[in-house]
């Protein structure tokens, strides 16, 4: 995971929440320091549900967090690359997502999923993100590379909760 280091911080603790249900604070045993930007996180877990929440904090005090963003592992199909796929929401109410498409498909087809229901969008095959706004609201993301109407691959779930 990346952010953008906002300058105030002391250090930051990532919280994660997987399938288990059980909550686990990262980097173990310590803090990241304060001019942190980025985190690969070792131990998580290889299929299923993942929850991560970015805390900044001042001493010990937390600063406020960051937006909510999980990933569901385990349903990509086809051979994807989907290590990138990302969402990233940069503390607004958009979601910007981006790629980087294999050779194959004549459309990605990207699919929208919040509480006003499922939206899809055809894109050209050369496309490498798409800036959507949340309005607030829960929102997944699944891209799928398409040859025709064939599906060639899909992408992994990902999810962003603007807090």
């Amino acid at each position: 995971m990346r952010w953008t280091d906002g300058g105030a911080e002391d250090g930051y603790i990532i919280a994660r929440v997987d399938g288990s249900g059980v909550p686990v604070v990262l980097p173990p045993g310590g803090l990241l320091p304060g001019d942190a930007s980025s985190y690969v996180d070792q131990s998580a877990p290889a299929s299923g549900s993942i929850c991560y929440m970015l805390i900044p904090l001042s001493g010990s005090a937390p600063l406020g967090h960051s937006h909510l963003l999980c990933i569901w592992l385990g349903i990509a199909a086809g051979g994807t690359g989907d290590g990138h796929f990302a969402l990233r929401l940069d503390e607004s109410a958009n979601a910007t997502l981006s790629w980087t498409v294999p050779s194959g498909p004549d459309t990605l087809v990207l699919y929208s999923l919040s509480n006003a229901g499922v939206v899809h969008m055809s894109l050209s095959p050369r496309s490498t993100g798409w800036v959507q706004n949340m309005q607030g609201q829960p929102s997944c993301f699944l891209l799928v590379g398409q040859a025709g109407s064939t599906p060639l691959w899909a992408t992994n779930l990902v999810c962003g909760v603007p807090t």
